[in-house]
């Protein structure tokens, strides 16, 4: 679904922005933001969904009765999703004039928003398969995303009563916390490609790809069935 959006709002973006450059069209401005809006959202749900698909195949077969802690992985994309939502759906309101102007309004929407983007950019870096001895940098990953998000909304709050954009030693914290998240980013991927071979290996298969396997087979069975029965009409 998120990748139908994604392509339909790129596509209307392209064709506002030559209308606009040709003829012009009436709030094409807003129409062209709005687009933008759900265009950067069925990314971040995009990203979202392929975490949330591969915690789903990696889940026993009884779904219902799975643990807390089995479930865990897909608490990340779900409220990546849930966020992502109610962060587009506020801003095209905001872009609409569709809800009444509040002071409050726009730290509400940025906190949405900065969480909505740490979500997703964990849910990203939970596709990475890391052997175990190594899973230990996505908990540092999870850890510094958090940490900047929650920091980021913690000064928001706090500007309603006191000018906390002046104090330098935060921004400095802010800055060193966005490196870290920044170097992680960069070496889970890293590693999961190091530890490719490795989970080839030892890891074990998931419900869902031994159900793709077998259906694989079931098919190929069918094929080479009707192939001989086929041979022994001939004969």
């Amino acid at each position: 679904m998120f990748l139908y959006v994604h392509i339909v709002s790129v596509v209307l973006c392209a064709f506002l922005g030559i209308g606009e450059i040709i003829v012009g069209v009436d709030d094409s401005l807003r129409v062209l933001m709005t687009s933008a809006v759900i265009a950067l959202a069925s990314i971040c749900g995009l990203s979202c969904a392929a975490a949330l698909e591969k915690a789903v195949s990696e889940l026993p077969h009884s779904k219902l009765q799975v643990s807390f802690k089995r479930n865990r992985a897909a608490i990340y994309p779900l409220l990546g999703i849930l966020l992502t939502l109610i962060s587009a759906i506020q801003m095209i309101g905001m872009l609409w004039e569709l809800f009444e102007f509040r002071f409050w309004w726009f730290p509400v929407l940025a906190i949405t928003c900065i969480f909505a983007v740490a979500f997703c950019h964990i849910s990203l870096l939970s596709l990475a398969r890391l052997s175990p001895h190594l899973r230990w940098a996505f908990s540092l990953g999870v850890i510094a995303i958090l940490t900047v998000a929650i920091s980021l909304s913690a000064i928001l709050i706090c500007s309603f009563r006191w000018n906390v954009f002046s104090i330098d030693w935060i921004w400095r914290g802010i800055a060193v916390g966005l490196i870290f998240v920044a170097m992680m980013t960069v070496v889970i991927p890293v590693l999961h490609l190091v530890c490719r071979n490795e989970m080839r290996v030892h890891r074990k298969l998931t419900l869902g790809e031994i159900n793709e396997e077998i259906e694989r087979l079931e098919g190929r069975l069918l094929e080479l069935n009707g192939l001989r029965e086929a041979r022994l009409t001939v004969t």
